[in-house]
Parts: structure tokens; C-alpha cells; sequence
């Protein structure tokens, strides 16, 4: 099924899009990490902030000055995830890892700082927020305030991305690292899991019983983590894909592809939704109000939806 495209996007930096004109406190172009929808409204992180809307058209940015950076990346921002009622981001300077929390997206908490090492991701799954990071680190949380550290030995490399189902966590070391995975029970005790080498690990998901396991160029799929089995090629174009996130709603799957969007009923047969109209690659995907939102490259996510 073809899916109409609108594109309303908006570079962070303020200069004038197609629909509208940001006024921002810098000229300064960075790459949208995230976006994640609560509360009636998305929020998408970019290197410098938040910004928000609830109609995917008309976009306000957070101005606080405990959540930014500036153009010397005092502060990066990384990855903005929501769950029980609030909202989280995550982020890094010289100094190390920071957590900032909101529960309307509007005034935000510094709430954890790891110091010297870095958080590269964070994400709500199993009723808790965890954290991931440099040097192995886990953090998390019920409230997303109150934060504890999980101690784990299997790896000191980066953790990046984590997801939940058949009662089980996994866990997946830096695209830059070994493509490591741990898994754990309880979120507490961690143990490895066979390694993926076919590719940077962008992603982890569970979707419906299974987990799904987004690489450069494939997407492996396994029901518990244990063993893994490459997901049919979407087409022969995949060849030189760059897979960067996926995800299920509105009774259909979708796979972020740079300058593509690859979407599916059923995981098996795909079509490729091109968008000639965009100017630079996106990464991210996120849905909420009958609306997919996407975002990447230097613009503020471009939205289709579903007829």
C-alpha cells in the first residue's frame, strides 16, 4: 500500500522551511537523535534541545537553560523516550553522562549524572526507564527521577540500546564496539548472548513475540535472543541500505532506511515508500496520533499518514 507523504520539515537551526519559521537563540545546524510521543504531543532531541509539537506542523522548541547545548557541544543531547507519565532525555558533555526528566515537556530536572562516562541511550520498557552507556553502564528507574546503577561484567564497552519481551532485557554494545548482546531476567544480572557480526547493531525492538535486531545493511529476528535468524531482505536495493530504527503501529511495520521508508503487514513482504522530496537522510521513526513522524539529517521530522 502506497502512503501519502506531507512534508512539513524544519531545519534546528531556524532558517525557513516549507511551513513556517523557528526563531531559535543560535544559528546552528545539528542532526535530530530521537523522538518519541506522550501526553497528546511529539518531542524530537536535537544535539541543541526539544522541540514539540502536537500537529507534526507547528513546532516549539524548550528553552531552558539547563537543557541545551551550546555551539561548542557543552551538552549534547542524544535520545528523548516517554513512560509513565514523564518524559526522559539523555545527553553528554565533557564532564560525562546527564538525565534530565520532565513530566510535561516543558521544564526539565537534571536527575543523574555518571561523571566521567558517557549515556548513549535510554528507553522505557517493562514499566522502568534503562539507561545505557559508556564502559558498560546501566541506570534505571521506576519514576524517572530516581535513578539506581546496575553493575554488569560481560562487557566494558558502550551499551546503546535495550528492549523487552519474553521476560527477558537484551542489551547491545556500541555500533563502534564488538556487536555485543546481554540479557538478563531481572534487569540486574546479565549474562552474553551469541554475537551478531553482520553489521553495526543500530536497534534492538520486541514486537509481538519477537525480537527484532536492526543492523547496518539487515535486520535479524529471534524469539528470546538466543538464536538469530536474518529477516528477509526487503529487496535487492537493500544491498546498500542503511537500516537505523524500526517500528510497529497502526497495523504496520516500518523500517527506517536513510532516503527510504520500508514498510510491511506482516514482516515478510515489503514496499519501498520513496520520498524524492527530502533533502537529507533520517534515522528515527515514531508514531502517535494516527501519525508517523520520521527524523534525521539537519530537519525536524516529516510526517505521512495512513489513509
Amino acid at each position: 500500500m502506497t502512503i501519502p507523504i506531507t512534508t512539513t520539515y524544519f531545519h534546528c537551526s531556524g532558517v525557513r522551511s516549507k511551513r513556517g519559521l523557528l526563531h531559535p537563540d543560535q544559528m546552528w545546524l545539528h542532526s535530530f537523535q530521537s523522538v518519541t510521543y506522550g501526553q497528546g504531543k511529539f518531542a524530537a532531541i536535537c544535539f541543541n534541545g526539544v522541540y514539540t509539537s502536537s500537529d507534526t506542523i507547528t513546532w516549539e522548541r524548550v528553552l531552558s537553560a539547563s537543557f541545551r547545548s551550546d555551539i561548542h557541544g557543552v551538552s549534547d543531547m542524544h535520545e528523548i523516550v516517554y513512560g509513565n507519565g514523564v518524559f526522559v532525555a539523555i545527553g553528554n558533555s565533557t564532564g560525562g553522562g546527564s538525565i534530565y526528566s520532565s513530566s510535561d515537556v516543558q521544564t526539565w530536572k537534571n536527575t543523574a549524572n555518571t561523571h566521567a562516562r558517557g549515556i548513549w541511550g535510554v528507553e522505557f520498557v517493562n514499566g522502568k526507564f534503562v539507561a545505557t552507556g559508556s564502559d558498560g553502564s546501566l541506570l534505571e528507574s521506576i519514576d524517572g527521577y530516581t535513578w539506581t546503577e546496575i553493575t554488569q561484567s560481560i562487557t566494558n564497552g558502550p551499551l546503546m540500546t535495550t528492549a523487552y519481551g519474553n521476560n527477558t532485557f537484551i542489551a547491545t554494545t556500541s555500533v563502534y564496539a564488538d556487536n555485543k548482546l546481554i540479557a538478563s531476567t531481572d534487569g540486574i544480572t546479565w549474562n552474553p548472548l551469541s554475537h551478531i557480526s553482520d553489521g553495526a547493531i543500530r536497534r534492538i525492538k520486541f514486537i509481538d513475540g519477537t525480537f527484532y535486531l536492526i543492523c547496518h545493511n539487515s535486520v535479524w529476528i529471534s524469539p528470546n535472543g538466543l538464536y538469530w535468524r536474518a529477516l528477509l531482505s526487503p529487496g535487492p536495493e537493500t544491498n546498500k541500505s542503511n537500516f537505523s530504527d524500526f517500528i510497529y503501529a497502526n497495523k504496520r511495520y516500518v523500517l527506517i532506511d536513510g532516503f527510504a521508508i520500508w514498510t510491511s503487514l506482516d514482516a515478510v513482504t515489503w514496499t519501498k515508500q520513496n520520498i524524492s522530496s527530502l533533502e537529507y537522510p533520517f534515522y528515527i521513526v515514531a508514531y502517535g496520533n494516527d501519525t508517523f513522524v520520521i527524523a534525521g539529517g539537519i530537519m525536524l521530522p516529516v510526517s505521512w499518514t495512513v489513509v
